[in-house]
C-alpha cells in the first residue's frame, strides 16, 4: 500500500550523534541531585559544556553550588508549561547539558498534571475525571517532545513511591526497617524513554535498571562518580567517532556526485555547442576515457575518483575559457570591420569595452576586468552573446 506524499525509502541503518537521555530514580534523601550535577560536571569538564539546572526542589541544587559551577532556575509553580519554557530557554541559551531535578512535581505538585486534571474535571462537572485526561495527555506529550528533543545532554530526577521492608543486617544479623523506592512519581511507563535509567537506594548506591549502553547494563555502581560517569562519556564519544566518520564518508559521497553532475554537464556542453572538438558524442568518448579513466562514455564519468573528476573538470574550464575567448575575439574583429574608420571605429571600441566591463568576471573571486584573458568561462560566454546582439545591430544600420 503506498503513501499519500513523499515516497518511503528504506537506508542502512548507521550510528548518528547521539545526546544523553538520563533518568536517576530514587526515594527522597537517596542523592539524586548530587548524582545528577557530579555526573553533569564530568560530563561537562570532559566535553567542554555548561551546565543548567530546573530546580523544582526549593533550592536544593543551590546547596551543592560550592562544589558544582552551573546556572539555575527555580520553578515554585509545575505546571507543564512551565517546565516547557525553561527547557526551551536552555536550549536558546547553548546550555549543553540540562538538569531537571525533579520530573516528579510536573506530574503531582502544585500545577502539575493530576492538580490540572481535577479542576478541569471539575470545571467539566462531569463524574468521569478520564475525559478531563483528553486535554491533559497532549500536554504530557509535549514535555516528552521538549525533553526528548533538546539539543543537548538531559539529565532528569524523579522520585520514587517509597516502601517500608524489613531485612536482616548482614553484620549484626538484628532485623532492620528499610526504605526502599518503587514506581517514579510520574505517568507509567516514562522511565522508558531514557536511554539510561538508574535507581538510587538509601545508601547512594545505583543500579542501572534499563540502559541502551551495554557496558551498563544490570551494573550496580557504589556511590556513583567517575565509576559511572566513564562508560556513559565512552559511549557518548563512540556514537561521537562514528558519527564524525559517517558524516565524512556522506561528505566525500556527495563532493563526488557534485563533480560528476559538474563534469557531465560540461560534457554535454561541449557537444551541443561543439567546443573544442567535442562536436559529435564519440570525440566526447575519447576525451572522456584518456581524462576520467576507468569511465569510457558519459554515463560512466560516475566511475572516476574525486581527484580525477577534479582534474578533469579542470581541464574543461580552461577549454571552455579558450573556445569563449575565441569566439569573444571573432565576434570583436567583426565589429570593428564595420567602422574601421572615423568616428564609427570609436564608438565600436568604447561599446565593446563598455561590454567587456559589464560582462566579465574573475573565475573565484567574481571579481571585474576588462582581459578576456583573466575572465571565466561564464562571463565570457555572456558576452559573446552579448556581442554576437551588437554586431547583428550594427549590420542592420550599415544595411539601412
Amino acid at each position: 500500500m503506498k503513501s499519500e506524499g513523499k515516497a518511503i525509502m528504506f537506508h542502512k541503518a548507521t550510528r548518528k550523534r547521539i545526546r544523553l537521555r538520563e533518568a536517576l530514580l530514587g526515594p527522597s534523601g537517596s542523592g539524586k541531585t548530587y548524582t545528577a550535577l557530579d555526573h553533569a560536571t564530568r560530563l561537562a569538564s570532559h566535553f567542554g559544556l555548561k551546565i543548567a539546572v530546573i530546580d523544582t526542589e526549593h533550592g536544593s541544587a543551590s546547596k551543592y553550588a560550592d562544589r558544582f559551577s552551573f546556572d539555575v532556575v527555580e520553578l515554585s509553580l509545575f505546571a507543564v508549561e512551565n517546565y516547557i519554557d525553561a527547557i526551551n530557554e536552555a536550549a536558546e541559551a547553548g546550555y549543553g547539558i540540562l538538569i531537571i531535578d525533579s520530573l516528579s512535581h510536573a506530574w503531582s505538585g502544585p500545577g502539575g498534571l493530576l492538580e490540572f486534571v481535577d479542576k478541569t474535571a471539575r470545571k467539566m462537572k462531569s463524574p468521569n475525571p478520564y475525559a478531563a485526561w483528553g486535554e491533559a495527555t497532549p500536554k504530557q506529550h509535549q514535555l516528552i517532545e521538549t525533553m526528548l528533543t533538546y539539543p543537548g545532554h538531559l539529565i532528569v530526577t524523579m522520585r520514587t513511591k517509597m516502601e517500608y521492608v524489613q531485612e536482616k543486617d548482614p553484620h549484626s544479623g538484628k532485623t532492620v526497617v528499610r526504605k526502599v523506592g518503587m514506581q517514579p512519581v510520574q505517568r507509567d511507563g516514562l522511565e522508558y524513554e531514557f536511554d539510561i535509567v538508574g535507581d538510587i537506594d538509601q545508601d547512594h548506591d545505583l543500579l542501572v535498571s534499563k540502559t541502551r549502553c551495554s557496558a551498563l547494563a544490570d551494573r550496580l555502581f557504589p556511590k556513583p562518580g567517575q565509576n559511572f560517569a566513564e562508560p556513559v562519556i565512552a559511549w557518548l564519544e563512540g556514537f561521537e567517532r562514528e558519527a564524525e566518520a559517517n558524516d565524512n564518508a556522506q561528505a566525500e559521497s556527495d563532493e563526488h556526485h557534485k563533480l560528476t553532475m559538474k563534469v557531465t554537464a560540461g560534457v554535454q556542453q561541449f557537444i551541443q555547442e561543439g567546443i573544442a572538438g567535442f562536436d559529435v558524442k564519440t570525440r566526447a568518448s575519447a576525451w572522456i576515457k584518456k581524462h576520467c579513466p576507468p569511465a569510457e562514455s558519459i554515463e560512466t564519468i560516475k566511475d572516476a575518483d574525486a581527484p580525477t573528476l577534479q582534474r578533469a573538470l579542470q581541464d574543461l574550464t580552461e577549454l571552455a575559457a579558450a573556445n569563449y575567448r575565441q569566439q569573444v575575439d571573432d565576434l570583436e574583429q567583426a565589429c570593428w570591420q564595420l567602422g574601421k574608420t572615423g568616428d564609427a571605429a570609436a564608438q565600436i571600441s568604447d561599446k565593446v569595452l563598455e561590454l567587456r566591463r559589464r560582462y566579465l568576471v574573475t573565475p573565484l573571486e567574481g571579481k571585474a576586468t576588462e582581459d578576456p584573458q583573466l575572465a571565466s568561462p561564464h562571463s565570457l560566454k555572456k558576452l559573446a552573446v552579448a556581442l554576437k546582439d551588437y554586431l547583428r545591430q550594427l549590420e542592420r544600420k550599415g544595411a539601412a
